[in-house]
């Protein structure tokens, strides 16, 4: 974030959602031989949220909001109000429902290149895609897009499309029950 500073000096982070872990160690951690994973370690059953504010430099603590964990409404609100979604996964995420909210709401997202998230986000076209655990490639595509607003409405709403064309729950039901029709 000291590298977005120095390009957009009044913009803000807001880190939303539970900063204790939503899965066990062993489902992450314990399975995993991949060594970006087995650095998550130490963050499974301590204080994260203390981590994330001794984190945070008092030339940014202006700058970034710990949200927490608000609302379902709330959440939706937070994307519609977001210029950019950041998902900055270090782990081989099976599927990133947050993404397709995002996009859902018009905004273009910025993620890292893990798991499924590869197959939900067109790198270039409803959003950025970046290596995993590599800060500058991840600030330089924030950089990118909170600097061209014409860049941010056209992926925003190529990511909406995609959302609509490809992950609502109609269409999630509808190539489930075809699954199970192919089956029989």
């Amino acid at each position: 974030m000291k590298m977005v500073k120095n390009h957009v000096p009044d913009f803000q982070l807001q880190i939303v959602g539970s900063f204790g872990s939503t899965a066990p160690k062993a489902f992450i951690v314990t399975l995993s031989e991949d060594p970006k994973v087995q650095d998550l370690d130490p963050h499974f059953g301590g204080d994260y949220s203390s981590y994330l504010k001794n984190k945070i430099s008092s030339e940014l603590s202006h700058h970034v909001k710990l949200a927490g964990i608000v609302s379902h409404e709330e959440t939706a609100n937070k994307f519609r109000d977001a210029d950019v979604f950041i998902f900055p996964s270090v782990w081989n995420e099976p599927f990133g429902m947050p993404v397709i909210e995002a996009m859902a709401c018009n905004v273009p997202v910025v993620a890292t290149k893990s798991g499924g998230i590869t197959e939900l986000v067109e790198d270039g076209e409803t959003g950025l895609l970046v290596e995993r655990g590599n800060a500058e490639q991840l600030s330089e595509a924030v950089i990118r897009l909170l600097e061209n607003k014409q860049l941010r409405n056209t992926m925003g709403k190529a990511g909406r499309l995609r959302a609509l064309e490809n992950f609502t729950w109609d269409i999630a039901a509808r190539n489930l029950l075809e699954l199970y029709q192919s089956l029989s």
